[in-house]
């Protein structure tokens, strides 16, 4: 397999025969990359049609090993590698997710969403020539919760490109 690992063919057939891609060990692609760029195209055509929960999650990618936060959803892309071999990581003692977990991020989360906040302002200011009287209203719209929406959001499919599709943005995460 190309990560490394070995298995017998026939063990190998019956994966496949099941739709299962994955090293069983380190549960890595076990594609070459030409299949896993077709099963990522397939994958970001599925999910731009999909609306996320509010629910924050914890998610981890197979492939690199990275760990990120998003809203809830089927199926869960890495920034970091571009591609969708995702899992939700379980939080110890809340099954749920909820937000009490986004409490237990701590004081990093909280600087880094006000960080962000300042960012997402100034860039809108800019991109969108906002009056006074409009950025008050972005800034108060911008609450911690639909903040880290928004962040979510941006990362997934770019920052906005109308003062407009901002507002539905903000609107649909509140």
């Amino acid at each position: 397999m190309r990560c490394g690992h070995t298995m017998h063919v026939n063990c190998w057939s019956q994966l496949l025969d099941q739709n299962n891609y994955f090293c069983p060990v380190c549960k890595k692609y076990s594609l070459d990359d030409n299949q896993i760029e077709q099963m990522t195209q397939y994958f970001l055509n599925y999910v731009k049609d999909k609306t996320r929960s509010n629910i924050p999650v914890r998610v981890h990618c197979n492939e690199c090993q990275f760990a990120f936060d998003f809203f809830k959803q089927d199926i869960y892309f890495c920034h970091k590698c571009k591609k969708f071999n995702t899992e939700e990581l379980q939080v110890e003692g809340d099954t749920n997710k909820s937000e009490e977990y986004i409490q237990s991020l701590g004081e990093e989360l909280v600087a880094y969403v006000e960080w962000n906040k300042q960012l997402i302002i100034e860039h809108s200011m800019r991109l969108f020539k906002l009056d006074k009287k409009e950025t008050q209203e972005l800034t108060k719209a911008l609450t911690k919760k639909v903040l880290k929406g928004l962040i979510l959001q941006i990362q997934f499919d770019g920052f906005p490109e109308t003062y407009e599709e901002m507002l539905a943005i903000l609107f649909e995460l509140k």
